[in-house]
């Protein structure tokens, strides 16, 4: 599931734009900015099922609970500042989301 880090850091790079004209930027994503970075991981995330060998045996149910715990997860863990950083600082948050949503997925592979 690695590879969904590289997706993220691309779709928190769009969610930006949002966010340059959003005051507060210690503040976490809110609104249409938290809005579109969900939606768009997620979708990412659902598009790279069966990628990988271990992806393509999850649940199709299964796999869009995770993808959408990993787009709260990554949206719950970027602030306004994140998305003005350096993508490759906001790897240890997207690995974080993943690490906390992976669990009912290989629950299913059991």
């Amino acid at each position: 599931m690695r590879h969904l880090t590289k997706t993220s850091a691309g779709l928190v790079i769009l969610a930006s734009v949002i966010a340059t004209a959003k005051d507060g930027l210690a503040q976490q994503l809110t609104g249409a900015a938290r809005s579109m970075l969900v939606e768009s991981t997620m979708s990412s995330c659902e598009r790279s099922k069966g990628a990988h060998a271990p992806t393509a045996a999850v649940q199709a149910s299964v796999w869009t609970e995770y993808c959408r715990c990993y787009g709260n997860g990554v949206a719950d863990r970027i602030s306004m500042n994140d998305l003005k950083a350096d993508p490759a600082g906001l790897t240890p948050k997207f690995q974080a989301a993943e690490k906390a949503c992976v669990g009912p997925v290989l629950k299913s592979l059991q």
